[in-house]
């Protein structure tokens, strides 16, 4: 029975040690678009968590999904006196935002902090958002429960090749990068101007996961107990985008009993062809004018 355990346990080892080889192999020589259960990562969220990590003390802090990386220009913030930094990531949920509060809200020192509230964010379960994560963050316990939390064999091998990587001193990079993108000090992703074809999309109910809603809970109350002020905000994303999601209403009513909430579809009309660039995302010409009534609001606004 104890020479049974013992070869037990060796073959465990050695498939643990075989695994994580062919994962480093798979992962450094396949290309992005035919790797499976294998993290890809673009975004430049590596560049955006090691400045993070270099950044103190600034007026506003944006957290939330490709919206706010895309959305809101440090550069328009820093012309209008504010120094800001946008943490955002691809398809963030709140999940991935509770970690990156714990991890960098004491660091930054935010007066402002400034929730992207996209409400398909609130209606997945986060396992992209993860990947991308942790896939570009060190291990550390914190990671360790985002993964557990999303139980996903992807998420795993995330981790385990994170993990590997670090341990043998590799470079940690995004694996779709575009040659139309640059990353701006501060977090913020600039795109050579593009423009959307108004592509039509089929109406559709969001399944809203009441698990984010909890974790969107517990974002605020983070912020809340360093008594640093926080709003809402909904950037646009083009009509044809938002017309087709049928309950947006009870999005729009949840956010307005969580505090100060601005859904900028409403207050702004902006043209789907000149202010996108896809079917979700600004434009640069739709950035500057979302950013610049965003600064007026701020301006108006009275403070707690």
């Amino acid at each position: 029975m104890t020479r049974f355990i013992k070869s037990l346990l060796l073959f465990f080892a050695f498939f643990i040690i075989l695994y994580s080889i062919m994962l480093v192999i798979w992962a450094e020589l396949v290309p992005a678009a035919y790797q499976k259960n294998v993290f890809t990562t673009a975004g430049h969220v590596k560049k955006r968590l090691d400045e993070a990590k270099q950044t103190s003390n600034v007026d506003v802090l944006f957290l939330g999904s490709s919206h706010t990386f895309r959305g809101f220009d440090t550069r328009i913030f820093q012309k209008a006196g504010l120094r800001s930094f946008n943490l955002g990531s691809p398809a963030q949920t709140p999940l991935q935002t509770e970690y990156l509060l714990e991890q960098y809200l004491d660091k930054l020192k935010p007066k402002l902090v400034i929730f992207e509230v996209y409400p398909m964010t609130f209606s997945i379960e986060g396992v992209e958002a993860s990947v991308h994560l942790i896939a570009n963050e060190e291990v550390n316990s914190g990671i360790l429960e985002v993964a557990v939390e999303q139980n996903s064999i992807i998420v795993y091998n995330t981790l385990l090749l994170s993990f590997l990587e670090q341990s043998l001193g590799l470079e940690i990079k995004d694996n779709i990068v575009r040659k139309n993108e640059r990353y701006i000090p501060g977090g913020y992703l600039e795109r050579n101007l593009e423009y959307f074809d108004r592509t039509p999309r089929p109406k559709q109910a969001l399944n809203y996961d009441e698990e984010q809603f909890k974790w969107f809970e517990k974002n605020l109350q983070l912020v809340k107990g360093r008594n640093i002020e926080y709003i809402l905000v909904q950037a646009p994303y083009p009509k044809a985008t938002y017309n087709a999601f049928t309950n947006l209403d009870e999005f729009d009513s949840r956010m307005e009993r969580y505090g100060e909430y601005y859904n900028f579809n409403e207050a702004m009309d902006l043209d789907d062809s000149l202010n996108y660039m896809d079917d979700s995302h600004l434009n640069q010409n739709g950035v500057n004018a979302f950013n610049k009534q965003l600064i007026d609001t701020l301006r108006s606004r009275k403070p707690d």
